[in-house]
């Protein structure tokens, strides 16, 4: 979802149910010893495609002319990302306000469909953070201390390649 070295800036998300909502940097926060910049989201969330359906899901119909979105624009997203790989630590992401089927036209409410939210903790945060500190570990392994120490070998290789040498004298 990010790139390497992430930079305190703005990236726009899209994933499989939100399309193109700007993540503003926020803040630094440690969680459990591992550096993070805080990315966040507050407002419109429309996402009458995630209601559609799937095999273990029957879906909710809307007619034309109609959208699914966040009440009152309180759609929020909050991640933490670990800044030099890149990588998703915790996501904290709801719709306190309630999705409601909403009159595309007019704005109009016509149906509550549901609150929710959620965030990443317990085991799973655990095991997230375990897994960003070892692709941490291995990018930087290749990235930086791989390379030097490679260039470091060359270095010595090449200074005994180039000193003089004895010359021997034979009786």
């Amino acid at each position: 979802m990010f790139p390497r070295n992430v930079k305190k800036g703005e990236y726009r998300l899209r994933t499989s149910y939100v399309n193109g909502i700007p993540l503003r940097y926020e803040s630094t926060e440690k969680l459990d010893g591992l550096e993070t910049y805080v990315f966040g989201y507050t407002g419109r969330g429309e996402y009458t495609e995630s209601y559609a359906g799937s095999a273990e899901f029957a879906g909710i119909k809307i007619p034309r002319g109609q959208e699914i979105r966040c009440a009152d624009d309180q759609f929020s997203y909050r991640v933490w990302v670990e800044p030099v790989t890149g990588a998703m630590v915790k996501l904290a992401e709801g719709c306190p306000s309630g999705d409601y089927v909403f009159d595309s036209a007019s704005g109009k409410r016509l149906q509550a469909i549901g609150r929710w939210g959620g965030v990443t903790s317990g085991d799973a945060l655990a095991r997230q953070l375990a897994e960003v500190r070892h692709r941490r570990v291995t990018g930087l392994w290749a990235g930086i201390y791989g390379p030097l120490c490679l260039g470091g070998t060359a270095l010595i290789v090449l200074a005994f390649g180039i000193r003089p040498r004895r010359r021997r004298e034979f009786a």
